[in-house]
């Protein structure tokens, strides 16, 4: 007997549901975190989890890069105040960068400096301690599509 339910996971970012009925696909937005906190990143993960979103983690601005070109994100969700701001620099190198451009960045800190990073690039800026409600209204700001349930 068939689950009511069935879902496939897809290239990580794909879920293909099927029931007795119908079948439909939903695409599970990737959002990538560069920071150096786990705790943060788990924070973030939880709220990817709600959201309907998909966290990657990146601790380094290397690493992420790497994560871009294997798996672009629909955003990337960056502190700003990496070590040897780093943060900064990859906001400066995403204004050169083609595959960067394309991507949104969230620029987020302990420190409100709304005005420098819109200048360095940021498509939108949150402050510690990021609310659920934060991290909402910074995904839609930047289009990154939550995924819907169907109608049944």
């Amino acid at each position: 007997m068939q689950k009511p339910f069935d879902f496939l996971i897809i290239k990580k970012s794909l879920f293909v549901c099927t029931s007795l009925k119908s079948m439909c696909t939903i695409t599970i937005p990737l959002i990538l975190l560069i920071d150096n906190s786990l705790d943060f990143a788990y924070l973030i993960d939880r709220y990817g989890a709600k959201s309907g979103c998909r966290i990657d983690h990146a601790t380094t601005i290397e690493g992420a890069l790497a994560k871009i070109k294997h798996n672009p994100p629909e955003a990337l969700l960056l502190n700003l105040m990496l070590p040897s701001n780093s943060g900064w620099q990859l906001l400066q190198l995403a204004k050169c960068d083609e595959s960067l451009k394309r991507i949104p960045i969230i620029g987020f800190s302990s420190i409100r400096d709304e005005a420098r990073a819109r200048v360095e690039g940021a498509d939108y800026c949150l402050w510690k301690p990021i609310m659920y409600d934060d991290f909402l209204s910074a995904l839609e700001a930047v289009g990154v599509k939550r995924p819907v349930a169907p109608d049944r």
